[in-house]
């Protein structure tokens, strides 16, 4: 597993973990390392420290929010945070859904619960996005207004925003599976959520990819230690 090592400041550094291969198998490494998959808050405050040339802004992840598809007429979309996250709870289920060119379909009852719980804030971990307000693209400068955006990138919304301003990204590129595809399936289901890298992708938001089983997908995960005298990568 590859580590990178960041300065917060002079008495904090931030270590980033990373592990190239399908899903499920990225979750249990980091697990194995007492690690939990990165957050896209985490994730911006790791590309802000390190510059918009350094491998994390370079290269692509999987976050630990994550989209869940309701499938009745209005098909709105809910987001959960890492702490209601089904993919990580069932990484290997997940992951071999993908792998039968399946969805990875969720329990009525427990999407039922997350309906529940799912506010237009996100205030209790679970995002009510309505389908009318999935924007294709959202401004840089919008990212702290914007309630997906916040909802991922949390107090950093805002400086993320400004940061990929200074890369020359304009807007934020977003995609979800399609409505009409999520109404025709026979309940609800969760896809993963890729953060784009800031070159080719523009940091955009992928919430629409079923490819868990990819052998290169990457995983990260974030550690904050107390600074040492190594050199910061």
């Amino acid at each position: 597993m590859d580590k990178y090592t960041l300065a917060v400041n002079d008495k904090e550094q931030l270590d980033v973990y990373s592990h190239v291969g399908p899903f499920d198998k990225g979750v249990a490494a980091l697990k194995a390392e007492g690690l939990e998959l990165i957050t896209a808050r985490e994730l911006a405050e790791a590309r802000i420290l390190g510059g918009h040339d350094h491998p994390v802004s370079k290269e692509w992840t999987w976050v630990a929010e994550h989209p869940i598809y309701l499938t009745d007429k209005q098909a709105d979309v809910l987001v959960v945070d890492r702490a209601h996250s089904q993919l990580l709870k069932h990484p290997a289920e997940a992951t071999a859904a993908h792998q039968r060119d399946e969805e990875f379909y969720l329990d009525q009852k427990v999407v039922g619960e997350l309906r529940e719980q799912a506010t237009p804030d996100g205030k209790h971990g679970v995002l009510l996005l309505p389908r009318q307000a999935i924007r294709k693209a959202i401004a840089v400068e919008a990212l702290a207004d914007d309630a997906y955006t916040q909802f991922l990138f949390r107090d950093l919304a805002g400086q993320y925003g400004l940061f990929l301003k200074d890369a020359g990204i304009k807007k934020v590129p977003v995609y979800v599976v399609d409505a009409g595809h999520a109404r025709e399936q026979k309940q609800p289901f969760g896809r993963a959520l890729w953060v784009y890298d800031l070159l080719d992708g523009r940091s955009g938001l992928y919430g629409d990819l079923d490819v868990l089983h990819y052998n290169d997908g990457r995983v990260r995960g974030v550690r904050r230690v107390p600074a040492t005298a190594q050199e910061m990568r």
